[in-house]
């Protein structure tokens, strides 16, 4: 059997929503958890299941855990710091991981096993379970041609930017070439308290639509499930942070296509284009005298355009432009443009045009 894991992508999307994000008070506690699990040798030793544990904790609290096979036995681990992190809010964890081994009995059929760890506390400070119990488990399957389980990997924290719906990719690999599907973790599943993600039926996209009450972290399971009933579960934390907002003060910008026209049946042509980063344009035109016509207002026009679209404004010319025109050949204007955006911002640019006939 080919072992080479199958990678697919699990997209979580969540919508954070968060008036005003407050210091976190994290106290110690559980930050995350991971069961994955294999059978290294499925010929020759086909009951044998290897597990890892990877687990975190805030800084200076680490702690060993209780590892429940789903047959009756135990086994306490803790193992080696594989890394740290620190925080959005300036809090460092740790990151553990220990390996173990189990050999099912052969009475004990093909499962399938729920394998867990549980205790308390999570962290405080969380939107959801704050100084709560905590559940991490895996359903392991012995059926024949099974190797393993599903796994996930993301980072630990998932920091996360309040105000719209966020998407997430969670890599999720299945050692089989399995189908899988996924869903969030039920509160038996997690240990979570409500206000918790809803479950959706299941498939490749789960949303959660939560409006967390409070700013600061959450915590979110994610289950996935493979054709033979295995399952991975991983528990992450969701660290939403205040949304970046860039201020719109500035209007835009416009001035004439081109800065020599002819005057064609009276009419200047002035061509102006709204920028791509505006909604709309609210556009005024002048075209004002200069020379022996200065202060004297020799047309005028106004459109409404959307961003990146352009118009041409046929602006009809003043009797005194058009007997200067015809006296001398040309005139010198200045084109002024007053634009507003869609915020209500205005800038006003001026620039020199020749109208020649």
């Amino acid at each position: 059997m080919n072992h080479t894991f199958l990678r697919r992508i699990v997209p979580l999307l969540v919508a954070a929503y968060v008036v005003l994000f407050g210091a976190v008070a994290e106290a110690s506690h559980f930050r995350f958890g991971n069961i994955t699990w294999s059978i290294p040798d499925p010929v020759g030793a086909p009951r044998t299941v290897r597990f890892v544990v990877t687990h975190g904790w805030a800084a200076g609290s680490e702690s060993s855990v209780g590892l429940n096979f789903g047959d009756g036995t135990t086994f306490t681990g803790m193992g080696t710091t594989i890394g740290t992190g620190t925080d959005v809010a300036g809090t460092r964890y740790s990151i553990l991981q220990f390996t173990t081994t189990h050999a099912y009995a052969a009475s004990a059929g093909a499962g399938p096993f729920t394998v867990f760890f549980s205790s308390c506390c999570r962290i405080a400070g969380l939107t959801n379970g704050a100084n709560g119990s905590f559940r991490v488990e895996t359903r392991v399957s012995l059926a024949p041609g099974n190797t393993g389980g599903p796994v996930s990997s993301a980072p630990a924290i998932i920091s996360l930017s309040a105000g719209a719906v966020r998407t997430y990719l969670f890599p999720v690999f299945d050692p089989d070439f399995d189908p899988v599907s996924c869903r969030f973790a039920t509160m038996a599943e997690t240990g979570f308290t409500p206000p918790i993600p809803a479950v959706p039926s299941g498939g490749a996209t789960p949303t959660v639509g939560t409006r967390f009450a409070t700013a600061g972290p959450a915590k979110v399971g994610l289950r996935v499930t493979d054709n033979d009933g295995a399952t991975a579960e991983t528990t992450r934390t969701i660290q939403v942070t205040p949304q970046i907002v860039t201020t719109d003060v500035t209007g835009p910008s416009l001035k004439p296509g081109r800065t020599r026209v002819r005057l064609t049946k009276g009419r200047v042509a002035v061509t102006l284009t709204c920028p791509a980063t505006e909604t709309t344009c609210r556009i005024g035109v002048r075209l004002r005298g200069a020379g022996p016509l200065a202060g004297k207002v020799l047309g005028s026009g106004n459109a409404t355009l959307a961003g990146g679209r352009s118009t041409t404004l046929r602006i009809a010319l003043s009797k005194a432009g058009k007997a200067r025109v015809r006296r001398t050949g040309a005139i010198r204007t200045t084109v002024v443009v007053s634009a507003t955006d869609g915020a209500g911002n205005r800038s006003v640019t001026r620039t020199a045009v020749r109208v020649a006939r």
